[in-house]
This record gives structure tokens, C-alpha cells and sequence, in this order.
């Protein structure tokens, strides 16, 4: 099959993307003078009105013209109507949408916003739908998107100014990361025999923690503010500890209705064989056959950095840094554009489906975002009614009835449609089977989230952002990113005066004493959300313009220090990257009005892990730890005691590491070694979880200070056999008997004779984190080769140049820097920007990849951001208003 004449009947036109349909002009537009689309030399977007009206038309013409695809798919995933056109892969999405109640929302943001911005959004569509009537070329994807199972064509439906509503609540469901934390907690809980304080032993809490964005001179936080909020945090979870105790609320639901407990403290050599089947059958499905979608899977986790910063002189600009870490997809995640109206400029990254730019620059101000980490969702156990348990559930002692709303929706290639009945509760949608929560019988779950409540501010908050009477970094924050509910940015901005400022958004709300949003609570009204914190309230820092220097760096780590008045949020990620952003930024602070010195620190590969973590812990001769034996004892020198255990391999690939620069560049073996090496270290909570652990931390804690319960589950992996228990190992250098350090030492000697040869051992970004990124709908199908990107990724998961892996095994990189931009504001006419793939969706497009190098290899493309005469164009054509109505 051709896919450059893939066209529905009415003969071959150009296909969508190609150089010549992207130079043919149209006449006819509903707009009220010409509007000018060029594609530069990189093949990115650039568009002239003479309003901001028809500037968003011209935008919404482009974007359907390179991302038709996934604007229709995101419509039809929000709606609930996937599995009509992709078949029983869609089914549970779907389920899970209509439960969730995505298309209400939708809907509920359409009805509230201001008249001025339906009007904006109404001339984007139609620039969608303009583009609709006036080709007939379709995405190849289209070909497996019809209704009929027989070969055939999709045919989109016109655009509504709700799907752009609907693609909105998408971006706020994904970017919300706590939900899937909570579910994943109260399955581990639920599924064993843990308490609450297990949980917080597993589950590794970087609350307390230094390395905070702001400081407490900035939020006027005092030692006494610290010790205050520290004995409330915990006074707190004793609390939420009680429902979870064995006689708690959840500790007896638990006892009464799971089938395994107690069960679950059976011989640890059944729960290895239960963990070991587990893994078993996650490694036999790994990149074997699709993989039905779980809206679960969109929620994105930790990563993001963004920067602003000034050097030295009154003459100084600043340099605006931002690359959001997210799932890389292809086609890529991003749409490019820079809006030209009215004399005013605005230029970066926006969502498909979505106008204006979410991150990017005007002529007067930039903004980078990342996720805050803080808490806008929770789950609530519903208590049933004692009389009516199927239609009712009671909040505070009063019984309160289920809103039922009826759903149905085809799957294609099945006879009948799939019908059920979701229900709506005071706490929001009932979610349990949608999400996987294992509770039987009338028990539900409710899902409460800033990101479903009726409110348009995530719509509203944006197209303020294309007013260019919003001319300083204050107005920034004050006029957009506080006025926004959901999701919750961390932001720094600056502006042209070099004035810079730390804003934050979000609608958090002030839970009831006893629920910290680290576990499902329980809804019957004592563990409600209060009132909100004041949006004037949330932390944020400005930087005067007349001041030398200085900078906001914002990486996912801690916003504010204990003390701070209100609690955000007790999960943060730990803070290897921001620490590392304020050390490069702090090391430059003469020359940080340079530029290169933020594109630098951008592709920085430093594996935090290894420097900051396990290199002091195992090569380090000074260290001191704490005896994991006995406390009262005699510290212990740990790197000292791991070396003397240490094979002759094993001692010579830790000098190996010692030697390391310690930087997950392309093309070094040390890292590959490290990481195989934290990932058999992630086997201890196998016993308890059925699945190994993937982050650092907690192999980190086990080596060098684990607790009572981790050492017994450690000393389960030697009970097959007995010979190589720590009590059968020599301590005649002093090491301890404590499993955790055996373990550690028998899978270092074990990789060292795997890797006793050099060049044996898989190169990092060449044989392993490698950038495999695939089509979710094309990949299994006939022509899914030519849909995916491949390129070699340095970085690790823990440094500032991301590279977190779908596996652990080959390292596949699942997720990166889904785009850079840096802005110099010397030069404010021009980006720097780089792009895992290209502006086009159309895998034969030369737009489709051509950028992809530029990203992997850490460079830049230099990107117009004014003045259109400057722009170099490949392409280029004009909407005319001219001729007969379109419609």
C-alpha cells in the first residue's frame, strides 16, 4: 500500500504533511484577512493574522494538517469511544473514561468558560475542521480506525470546541501523578500482611528532605516553624495509621474480605515463588503483543527540570532553561508554533488539540513548567448504607444516595455494545473496578480530583497567556499560573527586564486531621478536603530586575523546607536532580547570563545515584554507617568491610567504578554494571510486593541502614539454600551477617563474573537505554517499523538529562526530555530547541524525525521567535478569506 495516496474517495491528493500540500493556498476561510502558515528549515510552524482570532485559526489548520492522528485520538479516548475504532484494545480505556466521568468534565469546563474564550477556541476548531473540509487526505493510522473490521477509512466527525475541552482534561489527568501512588500503596497493603509503618518502610519518603527550591529566608520559615509542622506531619499519620491497624477500619475490612490474609504470612519460600512467577510473567510480556490501554498508564511520573538565572552586571539578561520529562511518543509529544498578531509574538510547545503554547515565550516574558509533585487527588472508601449498601453510602451518620449514569459504547468487531452503570458520589466518580482497586462486594472507592471538578481555569489560564498586556514575570504568575486549579506547575518565569519569579498552581486543598493523601481514607465525612489554600498563599519567590544575580531551579524535588504553613504534599521524589541543577547553576553564578551554560547543564549525564548514593556507600574508605547488626555496637567503615568481600572480578571492577567519571555518557560500560547492579538489588521487596523495585533509593537504605523488617525479608532469598547464608560466611574482617550487605555483595561478585571481560559487558546507549520509541496504535500492525524512533540515550534516571527505562533488563528508554527549549534573553528574538522526532506526523514526511539526531546527540537547533521576514522558510501558505464560505 502506497500511504502517499492513502485519500477517501474523490481522487489522490497530497498526503497529509508532504511538501506540497503544505504549500497550497485555500481561499474560502472564515477569517477576516490572510493568514500566513510557514514552515521553517526544520520544519516547524510559524504563523502571521492580522488577529489573535485568526491567528489560533491558522493554528488549528496546521495542527490538523501534521497531527491529525492524535487530535482524533485524544478525542476519542476522552469520549469514551476508542474501542469502536481500534477494537477490544480500547475496552478498558473506555470503561475507564466513562466511569471517570471524562466527558462530563469536558463538558463542565466548555460551560464555564468566559465568552471571549469560546470565542478563541470556536476559531481554532474551525481552523481544524477548515482543514477537514479542504483535504481529503488522511493520516495512515486512519486505516485502522474504522468502524469495520473490513478494510476501510476513518472519517473524523467536525471538531467541537469540547474536544479541545476534552484534550485539556487528558493533560490535567496525566500530569496528576498522586492517584496511581495511592493504588499502588493499597494493593501492596491489601495483598500482604503490612502495616502502616511496613508501608513507610518500603515506600522511601523524601519529605524531610534538604536540596528544597525555596529556602526558608525565602518563605520566612523558623526553626520553631520547622519542629511545629514536623510534630503535626506526624501526629498526622499516627492517625491515618489507626484505620490501617488490625483492628482499624481498613485492617478489618482487610482481615473479613481478602482471602489470602493471613495467608499471606505463610513460609517465605512461597511468597519467593510467588514474586519469582511475577516477575517471570512481567519479563515474558515485555514488548510481546499490545497492550490493552489503561488511562493508569498516562499519568506521568517524576522528572522535569526548568531554570531561570542572571550573571553578574547591570547589563545582564537571563537565560530561561525548561525540558519537561515525559513519556516520548511517536509521533512526538509536542506541537511547535510561533503565533504572529497584532504585533505581538508567542512561540514554544503546545499539546495537540490545544491552542496557544504551554511552554515557551511572548516578547515581554518566558515560562518553563514542571510538575510541582503536590497533591490535588485522593481516593475515598465509601462506607455503605447499613439499609440500602447497593444504593446508598453514609457520610456522617446520613445516608446519601448514588447518582447513577448509565454508559454504553461499541467495540469493533464485536456484535453488541458493552453497557454498564457508573455511579457519582459527593467525592466524585466511583472507581474501583476502573482502577484496578481490589475491593469486593457494594465497597467502592471514589475518586475525588482538582482535574474532573467542574472549573475551566486550566483553559482559561493559557489563553491569557496569548494577552500581551501580561508584560511581566508577577503578572505571570498573579494573572495565570495562580488562577489555574489543576494540574500543579512548579514555574519558573523572568522577563525582559530580567526581573525572575517562582510561581506555582493548583487548587490544594487542606485535608481533615488524619489524612495526609498517602493512602485512601476512608468517606464518611471525617476525613473530608477543607477549604483550599489561598492561591496568594502557595510559596513562590521574586528576584527584582535591578538585582546582580541569581537564580529559580525547579526539578521535581521539595518546593519549600519544613515549616512551611500548610502541607502540600508528604510523596516528593528524591532530590538527586535539583540538587545537581543548583550545584552546576551555583558553580556558574559569575556567568550565568551565558547561555551555554544552561544548554549545558541541560544534557548533563551525571548518574546522581552512583556519585551521591552508592559510590560514598561502597568506595568511599572514610564513610562510617551505622552497625545494621546492632546499633549499640561500634560503627562499621562499610566500604572497607564490601571490598575485603569481593571477588578478584568483583575487586576489579569496583576499582573500575571508582575510576568512573561517573557519567552515563554513550558509549561508557559503567554504567550499564551500576544499573544491573541496583536492579538485583531491587529484589528485596519481591517477597512482599511480587514485583521488583525500580528506583535507588530503597536498595540505598537496605545496604546501608535496613531495618528489621527488610533484613528478614532479605534473609528469605538464602533459605533454599542454606550454605550460602550470611551465618555460613566468613566475618573474620569484621563485615556483618546481615543478609541485605550479602545480598549486595553476591550480586556484584555475580555480575563481575558475567563482566569479567570488558568487552563483554553491554555499552550504555549503544546495547542498552536505548530510545525505542513505538506507535501505541501501529506497532503491532504491518507497517509499525515505519512509525517508531531508535537512537542511543545517555542519562540515567537520576540525572539531570534524563533517561528513565520501561524495563530492566535492556534499559529501553520510555521516557526523557520530551523537548528542550532554552531561552537567551540577550537575543530575545530566537530559541534554542531541540525535539525527540519531528513537527509531522506522517512517518514519510521529512518532517516526521528529521530532529531526532539533533536531540540524542545533546544539540540544538536555533529557532525564529519574531520577526517573520527572518524566518527561513521551506514552505508556505495563506488561508484566504476570499471566495465562497466554506461551511
Amino acid at each position: 500500500m502506497m500511504l502517499s495516496s492513502f485519500a477517501h474517495p474523490g481522487g489522490a491528493k497530497p498526503a497529509p504533511g508532504s511538501e506540497i500540500e503544505l504549500s497550497r493556498d485555500f481561499d474560502g476561510a472564515p477569517v477576516s484577512g490572510p493568514v500566513y502558515i510557514t514552515r521553517d528549515e526544520k520544519g516547524l510552524t510559524h504563523i502571521s493574522a492580522e488577529t489573535k482570532k485568526d491567528a489560533l485559526f491558522g493554528q488549528g489548520f496546521a495542527q490538523a494538517q501534521d497531527r491529525l492522528y492524535q487530535i482524533e485520538y485524544n478525542r476519542l479516548l476522552y469520549s469514551g469511544n476508542l474501542a469502536a475504532h481500534i477494537g477490544a484494545g480500547g475496552r478498558g480505556a473506555d470503561y475507564q473514561t466513562r466511569t471517570l466521568n471524562f466527558r462530563g468534565a469536558a463538558e463542565d469546563m466548555c460551560n464555564l468558560l468566559p465568552a471571549a474564550d469560546v470565542t478563541l477556541l470556536q476559531s481554532f476548531v474551525d481552523g481544524m475542521n477548515f482543514y477537514l473540509k479542504t483535504n481529503t487526505q488522511r493520516p495512515p493510522e486512519f486505516l485502522y480506525m474504522s468502524k469495520f473490521v473490513a478494510y476501510g477509512y476513518h472519517e473524523p466527525e467536525p471538531f467541537k470546541i469540547v474536544d479541545v475541552c476534552g484534550a485539556v482534561r487528558l493533560s490535567q489527568w496525566s500530569l496528576g501523578r498522586n492517584i496511581n501512588k495511592e493504588i499502588a500503596r493499597f494493593k501492596v497493603w491489601w495483598n500482604s500482611n503490612m502495616d502502616y509503618a511496613d508501608l513507610q518502610n518500603l515506600y522511601v519518603n523524601n519529605t524531610n528532605q534538604t536540596g528544597t527550591i525555596l529556602s526558608a529566608e525565602d518563605l520566612d520559615i523558623s526553626e520553631a516553624d520547622m519542629v511545629e509542622q514536623r510534630a503535626y506531619l506526624k501526629a498526622m499519620q499516627e492517625k491515618e495509621a489507626e484505620l490501617y491497624a488490625e483492628d482499624g477500619y481498613f485492617g478489618k475490612l482487610r482481615s473479613q474480605l481478602n482471602p489470602n490474609y493471613p495467608s499471606t504470612t505463610t513460609s517465605s519460600s512461597a511468597r519467593a515463588g510467588r514474586a519469582a512467577r511475577a516477575m517471570e510473567e512481567a519479563a515474558a510480556a515485555d514488548g510481546h503483543g499490545p497492550k490493552p490501554l489503561d488511562i493508569l498508564d498516562l499519568l506521568q511520573d517524576e522528572a522535569s527540570n526548568s531554570w531561570v538565572a542572571k550573571g553578574f552586571g547591570t547589563d545582564a539578561k537571563s537565560v530561561q532553561a525548561s525540558d519537561p520529562h515525559l513519556a516520548l511518543a511517536a509521533p512526538s509529544t509536542w506541537y511547535f508554533t510561533h503565533l504572529h498578531y497584532e504585533g505581538h509574538d508567542v512561540s514554544g510547545c503546545g499539546l495537540n488539540g490545544v491552542p496557544g503554547v504551554q511552554i515557551g515565550k511572548t516578547n515581554t516574558v518566558s515560562w518553563g513548567i514542571t510538575m510541582s509533585q503536590t497533591d490535588l487527588a485522593d481516593l475515598f472508601l465509601l462506607v455503605p448504607s447499613a439499609t440500602n449498601p447497593q444504593t446508598h453510602y453514609t457520610v456522617n451518620d446520613r445516608d446519601v444516595a448514588f447518582s447513577p449514569r448509565p454508559e454504553s459504547f461499541a467495540v469493533k468487531g464485536e456484535a453488541s455494545p458493552v453497557s454498564f452503570v457508573a455511579a457519582d458520589t459527593i467525592y466524585g466518580p466511583v472507581g474501583t473496578a476502573a482502577l484496578g482497586l481490589p475491593m469486593p462486594g457494594y465497597l467502592n472507592f471514589a475518586v475525588r480530583s482538582r482535574g474532573l471538578e467542574p472549573d475551566s481555569s486550566g483553559m482559561t489560564g493559557f489563553l491569557n497567556m496569548l494577552n500581551p498586556e501580561v508584560d511581566t514575570a508577577v503578572k505571570v504568575r498573579d494573572e495565570i499560573f495562580r488562577k489555574i486549579s489543576a494540574p500543579a506547575f512548579s514555574v519558573p518565569v523572568t522577563d525582559h527586564t530580567g526581573q525572575m519569579v517562582y510561581a506555582m498552581s493548583g487548587k490544594h486543598p487542606i485535608r481533615s486531621f488524619g489524612h495526609t493523601g498517602w493512602v485512601p481514607t476512608v468517606g464518611n465525612g471525617s476525613f473530608d478536603w477543607g477549604e483550599s489554600v489561598p492561591m496568594d498563599e502557595l510559596p513562590t519567590k521574586v528576584i527584582p530586575a535591578r538585582e546582580a544575580s541569581g537564580f529559580i531551579a525547579a526539578a521535581n524535588q521539595k518546593i519549600h523546607p519544613d515549616g512551611y504553613k500548610y502541607i502540600l504534599c508528604i510523596d516528593y521524589v528524591y532530590p538527586h536532580r535539583g540538587k545537581r541543577v543548583h550545584e552546576l547553576l551555583e558553580a556558574s553564578l559569575a556567568d550565568l547570563s551565558d547561555v551555554t551554560k544552561s544548554l549545558d547543564i541541560q544534557v548533563d549525564t551525571q548518574s546522581n545515584s552512583w556519585v551521591s548514593l552508592f559510590k560514598p556507600l561502597v568506595t568511599s574508605a572514610g564513610l562510617v554507617v551505622e552497625n545494621p547488626e546492632d546499633p549499640t555496637k561500634d560503627a562499621i567503615t562499610l566500604p572497607a568491610v564490601f571490598k575485603a568481600q569481593l571477588s578478584t572480578a568483583g575487586a576489579a571492577w569496583l576499582q573500575r567504578l571508582t575510576d568512573w567519571d561517573g557519567r552515563s555518557s554513550v558509549g561508557a560500560t559503567e554504567p550499564t554494571f551500576f544499573w544491573y547492579w541496583l536492579n538485583a538489588l531491587g529484589r528485596y521487596p519481591l517477597l512482599k510486593t511480587g514485583q521488583r523495585w525500580a528506583t535507588e533509593e530503597y536498595p540505598y537504605r537496605t545496604l546501608a541502614n535496613p531495618s528489621e523488617i527488610t533484613v528478614k525479608e532479605c534473609a528469605a532469598f538464602y533459605t533454599s539454600d542454606p550454605t550460602t547464608s550470611p551465618s555460613m560466611k566468613t566475618t573474620s574482617t569484621g563485615a556483618p551477617q546481615d543478609p541485605c550487605f550479602w545480598l549486595a555483595v553476591d550480586a556484584f561478585n555475580a555480575l563481575a563474573a558475567q563482566y569479567s571481560d570488558p568487552f563483554s559487558t553491554p555499552v550504555w546507549g549503544v546495547d542498552v537505554s536505548l530510545l525505542d520509541t513505538s506507535h501505541a496504535l501501529m506497532q503491532f500492525t504491518p507497517l509499525g517499523c515505519i512509525f517508531g524512533y531508535k537512537a542511543g540515550k545517555g542519562g540515567d534516571s537520576s540525572a539531570v538529562n534524563v533517561a528513565t527505562p520501561s524495563n530492566l533488563v535492556n534499559f529501553k528508554v520510555s521516557s526523557g526530555p520530551s523537548m528542550r527549549q532554552v531561552i537567551n534573553w540577550a537575543t530575545p528574538d530566537r530559541m534554542y530547541f531541540a525535539l525527540p522526532g519531528g513537527e509531522s506526523g506522517n512517518p514519510l514526511s521529512p518532517r516526521y524525525r528529521n530532529l531526532l539526531q539533533t536531540w540524542a546527540q545533546d544539540e540544538y537547533d536555533t529557532i525564529r521567535t519574531e520577526d517573520m521576514s527572518r524566518v527561513f522558510n521551506s514552505t508556505h501558505q495563506v488561508l484566504s478569506p476570499l471566495g465562497a464560505p466554506w461551511w
